[in-house]
């Protein structure tokens, strides 16, 4: 198991640890390999070094001259690296009694960051989150960069006066922007929700709430062949106003009338206006053949107001087109109303409904 170990700045901390001989161990110190560690001591100098070695090269990464009464290790600047020990397993014997009482064991690895340091990566994940609010480290740190939104980022476009001043607020995030020559804002927002949207232009303010992001999707589920989709679902389809490609004039379909299977056929497709004037119903429907039920002509047993009054006609006038009511075509009455009202009398015989 490794270890990690820190040198004191106060190392060596006594006359005996001037003393440490040189042990073989597996270690990586300043991103670099040394398989070897031991204190040199010159009486030529009157000095000791502490020195990491590898494949038969030394390191000397720090010195004290005792002739000079030097109590500590002076470390290069450029050697600062090489207090960090991180040993492949446990050090043991007289380089662990040495460790533990010139260096720190670092249970986690810890690392000082200057304040500036630590406020320039607040001030990132500010702006990439959206937010002003105050980051607490590391725990502040952590949830705000949670609470980034990932994905497509979400844009409002104002539209208000040329040079209008835009802000949108969602809690502590704020966005502003200013009105180009369009008298548009277009504004990166941080997350979808709900943003209370201010313009503002000398003394004239205006502030609407906006929910961005929320889009609704409408997947109408049908089949490509016309017949084999319920009533239920072409009649959706109809009010959708998206009416599949394959679904063509001519298709047909059984509808069950008063216990009675009719077929239906698509006489129409956006062909027909409504009666209201609104637009054009999206399918027209026609019975392909007439109704299995009989009526006279009237009450009255006479052909008096022709069809538009005739019993028939008012009681099966109106066809289904998807909720337009369509007017009788008169190839409609040629091909399906087979009495002819010249060769019967007034008596108003029963006849076939159309």
């Amino acid at each position: 198991m490794s270890q990690t170990w820190v040198i004191k700045d106060t190392a060596p901390v006594d006359h005996d640890s001037y003393v440490l001989t040189e042990t073989d161990i597996s270690f990586t110190s300043g991103g670099e390999k040394f398989t070897k560690i031991l204190i040199h001591t010159d009486g030529g100098i009157g000095a000791i070094s502490l020195v990491y070695r590898s494949d038969g090269t030394a390191e000397i990464v720090a010195t004290l001259s005792y002739i000079e009464s030097e109590s500590q290790f002076y470390w290069q600047p450029s050697n600062e690296k090489y207090k960090t020990l991180i040993f492949d397993t446990a050090p043991t014997g007289e380089l662990l009694a040495w460790l533990q009482k010139n260096a720190d064991e670092q249970s986690d690895l810890e690392y000082l960051t200057r304040k500036s340091e630590l406020t320039s990566v607040a001030d990132a994940i500010r702006a990439k989150g959206g937010t002003s609010a105050q980051l607490v480290y590391p725990a502040g740190f952590v949830s705000a960069i949670q609470a980034i939104q990932t994905g497509v980022t979400p844009q409002l476009v104002v539209t208000t006066r040329v040079g209008a001043t835009v802000t949108a607020t969602k809690g502590s995030k704020t966005v502003s922007g200013t009105a180009g020559a369009d008298g548009t804002c277009t504004l990166v927002l941080s997350e979808a929700g709900e943003w209370s949207v201010t313009a503002v232009l000398g003394v004239n303010t205006r502030t609407e709430t906006v929910l961005v992001g929320t889009q609704n999707a409408d997947l109408m589920l049908f089949k490509d062949a016309f017949a084999e989709n319920d009533w239920e679902t072409i009649i959706a389809v109809c009010q959708s106003g998206s009416i599949p490609s394959t679904w063509a004039v001519g298709d047909s379909k059984t509808m069950t009338i008063n216990d009675t299977d009719y077929q239906i056929d698509i006489i129409g497709k956006s062909h027909d206006d409504y009666a209201d004037g609104s637009g054009k119903a999206p399918l027209t429907f026609q019975m392909h053949d007439c109704y299995k039920t009989t009526y006279q002509m009237n009450s009255n047993n006479s052909n008096n107001g022709g069809h538009a009054h005739d019993a028939p006609a008012c009681h099966h006038g109106a066809h289904a087109d998807g909720g337009a009511e369509r007017d009788p075509r008169g190839q409609q009455e040629d091909d399906h109303r087979q009495q002819k009202l010249d060769d019967r009398d007034d008596r108003g015989q029963a006849v076939p409904a159309q």
